[in-house]
């Protein structure tokens, strides 16, 4: 066993036969720093290979000062040299193919490349404050106003008398002032786990990690603890005691069993902002921590022919879960039947920031009842506010809480579960209907047959009703 990996095995195996909880702890945080502070940035001119020994050597004497001044001393986001910096990558591609190149090289990825290759290598420098806005815009916290929630129509055009009597109805009964439109009385829920003693959790086995870690992306990014796949499949560089003792603290992650302290060092992200192509505008990524996304992978793995089954059967009634390219595959059949039928058009609805919006309180019941091995782990994802923290330009390290729970590692099943009834009760009632991951409601728009609404379909288009219209 080399080196790196024996100082990494020597932290777990005091974790994993610890029983003191304050100890177990500690030894958590030593853990989820190991990457970042034996991997980190080193001074220029040193080897990769010396730099680790010295670090780990460091590290099992409890040597803490060189390690972290080391550590910190490369850690300053504004150092980092910008494409542009460099004279013969002023190109745009040049840059670009020396990205996608690194790729290839450093991680036989040609996925990563070909995004690469399409990125913008230049992108506008952001002005102070423009990220925290945008993370503060799509991230909703608890006891916030909820939007007032758009009123179903079943028809376009002025309502009559007893549409207008009906519709106050529903207004007030969801407890909303019909004379006032732009009230609401809505408040953001907290997320509300379960406190109940949950069903015994799922569980790997060492091969299944093995197999898995070795079909991972070396180009993924990583969040904030400094690990990646790259590291992880050097974790898994043989079957031994660290695969060993790895299977044994990924099996404790999935039932649940963390400290309480720890938790929100493993559902913090790292945030980015994108510039969006058209440039205007931010994209704002999270990147969750590699560990609680490759055990979710894992658990996603062993239970497919479950959630397979519970979205896909009898009849598939969406496209987001269990099929792969679901969404383009559905998207050129919609593009197919309306070049078949040319007096047909379709009604498309996307619910905004979805995922960030919908109320968590509302699947831990279909979660349970459908898969009720996958609840610890959901509890531990979901069960507590996450921090998603990132460079501010002007400002350095900042944080915006999502006080919803904001690891995505369930994030195409898990908000699907409570809303599956509405596409099947759709369905059965003979309309079509196409699921999107950010599909959290029923079209409440229905077009009649006169209305020449339609047009192309675009990545957010989440859920489609085609209609016959007259000319």
């Amino acid at each position: 066993m080399g080196i790196y990996r024996r100082g990494l095995n020597c932290v777990l195996e005091l974790l994993l036969k610890e029983a003191d909880e304050e100890v177990v702890a500690s030894l958590w945080r030593l853990f989820l720093m190991y990457d970042g502070l034996i991997l980190g940035p080193f001074r220029k001119g040193a080897q990769l290979v010396s730099v680790i020994k010295e670090r780990v050597g460091l590290f099992l004497a409890g040597d803490w000062d060189p390690l972290f001044n080391g550590h910190l001393q490369f850690r300053d986001p504004s150092a980092h040299r910008q494409p542009s910096d460099v004279p013969f990558l002023r190109n745009p591609l040049d840059a670009k193919a020396q990205r996608a190149q690194l790729h290839v090289l450093n991680n036989q990825s040609l996925g990563s490349a070909a995004s690469a290759l399409r990125a913008n290598p230049f992108p506008a420098p952001l002005a102070a404050g423009d990220v925290t806005a945008s993370f503060r815009k799509l991230n909703p916290q608890a006891g916030g106003d909820v939007p007032r929630p758009s009123e179903a129509h079943s028809v376009c055009g002025p309502k009559t008398e007893a549409e207008q009597l009906k519709s106050t109805e529903w207004q007030r009964s969801v407890g909303l002032e019909p004379g006032d439109p732009t009230a609401s009385t809505w408040k953001r829920r907290p997320l509300q786990p379960p406190p109940e003693e949950l069903p015994d959790p799922v569980s790997f086995s060492l091969e299944e990690v093995l197999r898995r870690v070795r079909r991972t992306n070396k180009s993924s990014a990583g969040g904030l603890s400094g690990s990646n796949y790259k590291t992880m499949q050097a974790w898994f560089y043989q079957s031994d005691s660290l695969a060993e003792n790895l299977t044994t603290l990924f099996n404790r992650i999935a039932a649940g069993r963390v400290p309480a302290s720890i938790i929100p060092l493993l559902t913090a992200g790292r945030g980015l902002a994108i510039p969006k192509p058209s440039g205007i505008g931010l994209r704002p990524v999270v990147v969750g921590n590699i560990i609680l996304r490759f055990v979710g992978s894992l658990a996603l793995v062993q239970k497919s022919a479950e959630i397979t089954k519970y979205f896909l059967e009898p009849r598939p009634l969406q496209s987001a879960v269990g099929l792969a390219g679901g969404c383009e595959l559905m998207g050129a059949a919609i593009d197919a039947l309306l070049s078949e039928h040319v007096g047909w058009v379709y009604v498309a609805a996307d619910a905004k920031n979805a995922f960030s919006s919908f109320c968590r309180s509302q699947m831990w019941g279909p979660l349970i009842e459908n898969f009720p091995d996958l609840a610890a782990l959901g509890r531990l994802m979901y069960g507590n506010a996450s921090s998603i923290i990132f460079n501010e330009s002007g400002y350095g390290r900042s944080e915006v809480l999502n006080s919803v729970g904001c690891a995505r590692v369930f994030v195409g099943q898990l908000p699907l579960l409570p809303h599956h009834p509405s596409p099947t009760e759709a369905t059965c009632r003979r309309v079509p209907w196409l699921r999107h991951p950010s599909t959290r409601r029923r079209c409440p728009y229905h077009c009649p047959p006169r209305a020449s609404s339609g047009g192309r379909m675009k990545g957010g288009v989440s859920s489609m009703l085609p209609y016959p219209k007259e000319n």
